[in-house]
């Protein structure tokens, strides 16, 4: 058999061939490689998660190989939105753009629009004449104006702090909390005005606006005699046009605050009263006026005077205004109405109830009891007070100095007449 002889392979069967190996190798390789990209390392299995489970991620968990979400960017020159100053925003409000800031107050409730209208008219209050800023109060409606009313007098009298971005909780707080219930809102801050530093050509502003009120007989009562041209000579004057029924008032009124403010400054003019109704008003006026300062000094004023009736009429009037009750100051602690000074020569000073001892219950003869734990002072007060010689039982608290426990003790008291220190202060005198 011949020996068979293989033709050279030639240089292009030569390239094939490597070209062939080299692509199925790196096939091989490609496909390994693949494999091993799709499997999970073994650490990124959580405690939850099923190996076996379909690896195609939910929308609920992101796959392990999806980039982690960024982090939150914030940008450092863009502070948070800062609340609202409603009553800084008012008051710039009022500087340039008035009327468009009536009708933004309009759109607000509550205690924006309080805010707001306090800054606007604190504004007003600033630049502009008493005369012009009742003018402008008076002519708005609702809430609005009397939230306007409250601010200018808040700014008149000083109980608003200048710069408090918040007049509900400064000194003015009470001031525009008011209801103006009672004799009305206009007369309320008529009051205000009165027992105040306020310009007199604020008061009379005050009296020129309100001139058609209801309530002016009232007003006038209460600022006539602090305006610096008062006449008493003259003073009725005012009235001339007004109903019977509002010169009654005025008169009445008018002694009244006269005596409050001036009693010595009254009490020159009483011989140059003529007539005799007029006269004896003036004198119970004096004396009640009299009686919430001291009660010593108002009985030695009433038994100076010479006519027996204006006698009776003066110590009817001392009695009618002296408290009566208890003789203690009060004050409130933890909803607990707390005894303070027990005044010398009072019902409570010769029992055994002491200063700081917490009154939880006052009991009448007639077996009714009263609670007075979490109840308003004046409440309290109302309780405690009552004819003089009638008689109250008292139950208190107090802690015993040796164990440190509360302890209940009772005490029957007889009411009486107070009889004030001439240098108490007015304040104490609404406590029994």
């Amino acid at each position: 058999m011949k020996p068979t002889h293989r033709r050279p392979l030639s240089r292009l069967a030569i390239q094939l061939t490597a070209v062939a190996l080299i692509g199925g190798l790196s096939f091989a390789m490609g496909f390994r490689q693949g494999n091993r990209s799709n499997e999970k390392p073994i650490s990124s299995v959580s405690e939850t998660e099923d190996p076996t489970a379909d690896s195609r991620p939910s929308v609920e968990t992101p796959p392990l190989e999806s980039k982690p979400e960024p982090l939150e960017t914030v940008q450092i020159d863009t502070p948070p939105e800062a609340p609202t100053d409603w009553r800084a925003r008012g008051y710039d409000a009022g500087l340039i753009r008035f009327e468009e800031a009536l009708l933004e107050a309009k759109s607000l409730k509550g205690r924006e629009q309080a805010l707001f209208i306090s800054g606007l008219f604190t504004n007003i209050a600033t630049f502009s004449s008493p005369n012009d800023a009742l003018t402008i109060a008076t002519a708005q409606e609702g809430s609005i104006r009397d939230f306007a009313l409250k601010t200018l007098v808040a700014e008149w009298t000083g109980t608003s702090e200048p710069g408090n971005p918040n007049p509900l909780e400064d000194r003015g707080r009470r001031i525009l909390n008011m209801s103006g219930r009672g004799l009305g809102l206009e007369v309320s801050l008529a009051s205000l005005l009165a027992r105040s530093d306020a310009d007199p050509a604020i008061t009379q502003a005050w009296m020129d606006a309100f001139a058609d009120n209801p309530g002016r007989s009232e007003i006038a009562a209460r600022l006539v005699p602090g305006q610096p041209d008062f006449d008493p000579d003259n003073v009725f004057a005012i009235a001339d046009e007004w109903t019977d029924w509002e010169k009654d008032r005025f008169s009445n009124s008018l002694l009244t605050n006269w005596a409050e403010r001036d009693p010595n400054g009254l009490i020159e003019r009483l011989d140059t009263m003529k007539q005799a109704e007029s006269r004896l008003l003036a004198i119970e006026a004096i004396s009640a006026a009299l009686a919430l300062k001291g009660t010593a000094e108002a009985l030695d004023w009433v038994e100076s005077l010479a006519n027996s009736s204006e006698r009776d009429a003066g110590l009817q009037a001392v009695y009618e205004a002296t408290p009566k009750g208890i003789g203690a100051m009060l004050s409130t602690e933890n909803g607990f109405p707390k005894i303070g000074a027990i005044l010398s020569g009072g019902a409570l000073e010769s029992t055994n109830i002491r200063e700081g001892d917490l009154i939880v219950q006052s009991r009448e003869t007639d077996g009714t009891a009263n609670e007075l734990y979490g109840i308003p002072l004046g409440e309290t007060v109302g309780f405690l007070r009552g004819a003089p010689g009638s008689s109250v039982e008292i139950l208190v608290l107090r802690k015993n100095e040796t164990t440190g426990e509360l302890e209940e003790h009772s005490v029957t008291v007889e009411r009486d007449l107070l009889i004030l220190d001439p240098d108490a202060r007015r304040k104490d005198i609404d406590s029994p």
